[in-house]
């Protein structure tokens, strides 16, 4: 066993300590938000798009009103 930190261990501590800052409110982490036009052209319902995705039916609805 080493006792040495690699370059991989220093950049996952780094992650973990930039996942407790924003756990305690320190920061915010950058949001992406991923457009998926062929959910667009499924014709899902609202609740079935908000299922899907792993979203509540509101959440949906907001992004279908581009909020």
């Amino acid at each position: 066993m080493t006792t040495q930190r690699t370059e991989t261990g220093r950049q996952v501590e780094a992650a973990l300590g930039e996942v407790l800052a924003h756990v305690r409110g320190e920061t915010r982490l950058p949001c992406r938000v991923v457009d998926n036009p062929a959910a667009e052209r499924a014709q899902l319902s609202r609740q079935s798009f908000a299922d899907r995705f792993g979203l509540d039916a509101r959440t949906a609805q907001d992004r279908e009103q581009d909020k």
